[in-house]
């Protein structure tokens, strides 16, 4: 749930998997750049996980490229 290091993994184009949390509500949108837990459930966290391998190549590059497209909103110029 750490702001900084959810924008530096948009940035890199990684997707999320984080606890729904504030700031993670911000930053993370469902099923678009990574995945939110509902809480801190450790099977939700794995099918979280593997949601994100098992995606299609042209699904994944989407969500890596949502994720970037949404890091731009913490850009240096914007904040």
């Amino acid at each position: 749930t750490q702001g900084l290091v959810l924008a530096e993994a948009l940035a890199a184009g990684v997707p999320i998997v984080a606890v729904d949390a504030i700031g993670v509500r911000e930053t993370v949108h469902d099923g678009k750049n990574g995945r939110v837990i509902p809480g801190e459930d450790q099977d939700a966290f794995v099918k979280a996980l593997n949601w994100c391998r098992d995606l299609k190549p042209a699904e994944y590059r989407q969500l890596k490229d949502k994720a970037q497209m949404d890091a731009q909103q913490y850009s240096i110029d914007i904040t």
